[in-house]
């Protein structure tokens, strides 16, 4: 039995004449008399490049024969496939082909890995955990050579290979669970679990080791809104309900208060910021530039469809609205993403490492369009490794496929923020398609069950848009600010409940109930604070009624009074801890109802 193995360190080899070797392994009992050959082919042709052919060799059984050869590579540029081959008989008995990238002196291709690490908020009103994912992820997997779950992988990736370096998005939900934890433990339904348990020490491990990474500067971090809202698709939907203001500022807030968590926990403050799913819309450009977003990254396939100042996906673009909003849009290479993202089911870390090796050629090519251009790989760094079951082999293939690259001259590893420094954009879109990752739709998000609990969920939080009303968004930001304040806890909870994770698995009873249960609280909450401020009418003669409204709570709030009688409204502002008398005339409000926003709070 023979066997042909290719002798390279790197698929990257400069133009000029280049020594090659290989290998023959003769795993039989008999000797083997044949002619060895190398050959380089362009991909997809027969005509060589060039060739060398050996002399006729024997090998002995149970022995192997390393052959060398200086190949002119003088004239070839670009990927080409080299295979090795023995001859017997002039039949081939045994061969191997790999693919390898020529290239010449100049520019890099600069790449940028950006990984998506996000749990959402699984806990309830109540604290207690619907589910442990957050947690289970940390220390739970099944991957050859590595040890612990995906997030553990991550970090044990960039020890094992320390001039890797990537962008890392943790969202802040997930961030957020894995510091509670470390401080409190936390609890399931079956069990407590204290903050000296094994797994919480896990988790505080990784939480400690991506600190250090992006305070080393191995790994950039994005921030993002608090929860895994689907902005874009959100603004639309809120919009047919007569809520987009209040998901405007929620949104607003989720990413103030998304970026102080990611500051707070990993103490490095973002620059960029994750778009969930990538649900892009228009609408969000002033929304992520006054909330100091520099940049985001999207989907080639919104690139496609994008309007303005094109160029290729493999640079950064302006992207700007009709009110003069900016933000930058880094496009990520769709091809190269999903082969990441979908592709890594290997049977052996042999059959891993050869695709690591196909894949940094493919990345290479990218040169021939964009020499000094960025090739940005995005997608979400749990996912590869576990779904759609746990794929043992994926974690080696992105090891070596960093080793590959870590020394590469022709490609060269960047973080986004170290890539535009350097290369500020130039092209500017005026345009860029709604729509999400998945060929530009909201598809995974809505029929059926899902728009009904979206429409429920909505219902429910027009009673936070009437809270918001009642207190006027700066003195609602200002609120917000203090997470001891029950504003804060109201707004927590209507994040969480627009959650598109559950959304996501929303066929799924126990997931609807979750955000349902989480809308409801979030209303529940709201009108406790509304309802708070006491009413009472007496009548001082048959021309004059007495109105008088106390407001207990530590805030301002801003009623409308709503004459049935007469049609005429009336703005009452109660000051905090204050009560207002208004007099008025009997037979103007003989009926009237009190108001915050569009939503009844009382009528008298």
């Amino acid at each position: 039995m023979l066997h042909v193995e290719l002798l390279a360190p790197t698929p990257f080899v400069r133009r000029g004449r280049r020594a090659f070797s290989f290998r023959v392994i003769n795993k039989g009992s008999s000797e083997t008399r044949g002619i060895p050959y190398i050959v380089i082919r362009k991909p997809g042709e027969k005509q060589p490049c060039a060739f060398v052919i050996f002399d006729e060799h024997v090998i002995a059984p149970a022995s192997e024969t390393t052959f060398s050869a200086e190949l002119d590579l003088s004239d070839v540029k670009g990927a080409v496939e080299i295979e090795a081959v023995f001859e017997v008989d002039g039949k081939i008995a045994a061969s191997d082909k790999l693919p390898f990238y020529v290239y010449e002196e100049g520019p890099p291709i600069h790449v940028a890995f950006v990984w998506h690490f996000h749990q959402a908020p699984q806990y309830k009103p109540s604290g207690a955990y619907k589910d442990p994912w957050p947690f289970l992820h940390v220390y739970h997997g099944n991957f050859y050579s590595y040890s612990g779950g995906p997030y553990s992988v991550h970090v044990q990736l960039h020890r094992r290979v320390p001039r890797w370096k990537d962008v890392d998005h943790f969202s802040p939900s997930l961030l957020e669970q894995w510091a509670r934890a470390v401080s409190e433990g936390f609890s399931t339904e079956r069990e407590e679990v204290p903050p000296s348990d094994e797994r919480v020490q896990a988790v505080a491990g990784v939480l400690g080791a991506v600190k250090e990474l992006a305070s080393e500067g191995a790994a950039e971090l994005l921030g993002s809104v608090y929860a895994h809202t689907i902005m874009g698709f959100l603004l639309e939907e809120a919009r047919k309900h007569g809520l987009e203001r209040l998901l405007r500022f929620l949104l607003s807030w989720e990413l103030e208060e998304g970026f102080r968590i990611v500051e707070e926990v990993l103490g490095r403050k973002p620059r960029g910021a994750w778009t969930p799913e990538m649900y892009w819309h228009m609408g969000l450009v002033g929304l992520l530039a006054k909330a100091g977003v520099e940049y985001t990254v999207l989907c080639e396939q919104h690139f496609r469809e994008a309007g303005g100042d094109k160029g290729t996906i493999y640079e950064p673009y302006i992207v700007e609205d009709d009110e003069g909003n900016r933000v930058v849009v880094l496009f990520r290479d769709l091809q190269l993403s999903d082969w990441i993202g979908f592709h890594l089911d290997f049977a052996s870390p042999e059959e891993a490492e050869r695709a690591a090796w196909s894949f940094a050629v493919e990345l290479a090519r990218r040169r021939d369009t964009a020499p000094g251009g960025i090739v940005v790989i995005a997608l979400d760094g749990e996912n590869y490794m576990i779904l759609p079951h746990y794929r043992p082999y994926a974690p080696y293939f992105v090891e070596k496929l960093a080793v590959l690259l870590a020394g590469a001259e022709v490609v060269q590893l960047t973080t986004l923020s170290e890539y535009l420094e350097k290369n500020p954009p130039k092209r500017v879109l005026k345009y860029v398609p709604k729509g999400s990752w998945i060929q530009l739709s909201s598809s995974q998000w809505v029929g059926g069950v899902k728009a009904e609990t979206w429409s429920r969920v909505l219902q429910h939080l027009r009673a936070v848009a009437a809270l918001l009303d009642a207190l006027g968004e700066e003195q609602a930001r200002s609120l917000l600010s203090r997470r001891q304040s029950p504003v804060y806890d109201v707004f927590k909870a209507a994040a969480i409940s627009l959650d598109s994770d559950f959304y996501w698995y929303g066929e799924d009873e126990r997931e609807r109930s979750f955000v349902l249960e989480w809308a409801a609280y979030a209303e529940e909450l709201a009108l406790k604070l509304l309802s708070s401020v006491s009413l009472s009418v007496a009548r001082l003669d048959q021309k004059l009624v007495e109105v008088e409204a106390a407001n207990p709570t530590e805030f301002e709030l801003r009623l409308v009074l709503l004459s049935h009688s007469s049609d005429r409204s009336l703005e009452v502002v109660l000051r905090p801890r204050g009560s207002q008398k208004l007099v008025l005339d009997a037979e103007g409000w003989r009926s009237f109802e009190v108001r915050a926003g569009d939503y009844v709070l009382t009528r008298c």
